[in-house]
């Protein structure tokens, strides 16, 4: 496995392999240790509904057995030298992170290779995590606010993969098989859609030969699939799911931005002003100080590679459930209608670039920031730009992107909650 090509920024150097395998390293001497982590991209987004929970399941795996290796020789080896090693499934890739002392990443690297490469998926071991995962749908069945997201997710996404929950269903667990693991590591593993990211005390060209050594893997052989297209909302759903409880819990929203789009600085201070700031938002000063309707009200953008959502979500008195979506539509239309004041955005802004340097202050955290980077496509230059970046957005910019992700007579209305004292409320 050779380098085709080396890239510098600052310090950090970006390696591309000439079977597909993008590795970006920054070494930082401050302390002896080392932040390891990798992507590969696909994720939940290439199940099938009849595999659907198999990435999940799939990562709980990973550390079940090589050839090499038990589960409990894998447990003891990772304990024995302090390391922390966990997989974990998204809808755009499956990543794993390691962390642990420097003197001991060769033999740490050697056991993440020998599990990501040659897992073996024991029977035993998916009956066991079968079993976890099957009573862990019941619990969630029991959280009216999870049900509420769920439903949310599956009607706004349509026919969409994104739609199906990384948890499965109890059909779906039931009936995965050691073949349907073994054919999603066959397809998902290879050196094209490995992305890896070291920060900590290494020198870059040592860390770059220790790769070669262990991720020397061929380049997937089958031609790329092509990515599904996230359609925007038509029509306004309603979803009422019945649970005999006296709060309405709410989740509301639409399609919104994908992650790599030029308005995403926009989007960030949109949504803190009207519902991500906490306190300081509109839609908590006008529902829970103004009107009294709930404790707490959130709006978020959850941005992912195809297509992200705007949502709201809250719990209010069943008989108030109306009155508060009505109260949620009104501020999205103002949002939309006038420019928010020079107050607002200044302190968005204070807020971004003051917390910034915080979710970088680790060398985990700013591994997982320049992985991020590069899945998205944003440069190694990343890092440097954010400040910059959110500075030049203006209120006009803000009002723009309101108009463009948040629509308030086009959206998915989700609740669990008395479904006949909500149906009475929602009628049209």
């Amino acid at each position: 496995m050779k380098v085709r090509s080396t890239d510098n920024y600052k310090n950090i150097f970006r390696y591309a392999f000439d079977n597909g395998l993008v590795l970006l390293t920054k070494p930082v001497k401050d302390l002896p240790i080392i932040s390891f982590r990798g992507c590969i991209r696909g994720g939940s987004l290439f199940e099938s509904d009849a595999q659907s929970g198999l990435t999940k399941m799939f990562c709980l795996l990973l550390k079940a057995g090589t050839p090499s290796r038990t589960a409990v020789t894998i447990a003891d080896e990772l304990d024995f030298m302090g390391t922390s090693l966990q997989f974990s499934p998204h809808y755009d890739a499956v990543n794993f992170s390691l962390s642990c002392l420097s003197k001991h990443f060769e033999k740490s690297l050697n056991c993440t290779a020998d599990l990501l490469l040659n897992s073996t998926f024991p029977d035993n071991e998916i009956e066991r995590i079968r079993r976890t995962a099957l009573t862990a749908l019941k619990r969630k069945a029991d959280q009216p606010s999870q049900v509420a997201l769920d439903q949310f997710q599956e009607s706004v996404y349509g026919n969409h993969p994104y739609r199906r929950s990384l948890d499965g269903s109890e059909q779906s667990l039931r009936s995965l098989t050691q073949d349907d693991m073994a054919a999603f590591h066959k397809s998902n593993i290879t050196a094209d859609k490995l992305i890896l990211t070291a920060v900590g005390d290494f020198d870059s060209d040592d860390l770059r030969d220790a790769v070669t050594n262990h991720f020397d893997i061929p380049a997937t052989l089958a031609e790329a699939e092509e990515l599904p297209h996230v359609q925007n909302l038509n029509i306004k759903k309603t979803r009422i799911i019945q649970r005999d409880i006296t709060q309405a819990n709410i989740c509301m929203g639409n399609i919104a931005v994908k992650r790599k789009s030029d308005d995403h600085y926009a989007s960030l201070l949109m949504n803190y002003i009207l519902g991500g700031g906490g306190l300081t938002s509109r839609l908590t000063h006008r529902i829970r100080t103004q009107k009294g309707f709930a404790y707490s009200v959130h709006s978020s953008m959850a941005k992912r590679l195809l297509g992200g959502t705007f949502s709201v979500t809250m719990q209010t008195k069943t008989e108030n459930a109306g009155h508060a979506v009505q109260t949620i539509r009104e501020e999205m239309l103002r949002m939309q209608d006038e420019p928010v004041t020079d107050m607002e955005i200044h302190d968005a802004k204070s807020f971004f670039k003051g917390h910034f340097p915080f979710r970088i202050e680790t060398i985990e955290n700013e591994a997982a920031y320049i992985e991020m980077a590069e899945f998205y496509g944003l440069g190694l230059d990343y890092l440097d730009r954010e400040a910059d970046a959110m500075d030049v957005v203006t209120k006009q910019d803000i009002q723009s992107a309101a108009k463009k992700y948040l629509n308030p007579e086009r959206y998915v209305l989700s609740i669990a909650g008395n479904k006949e004292m909500l149906e009475s409320q929602f009628k049209e």
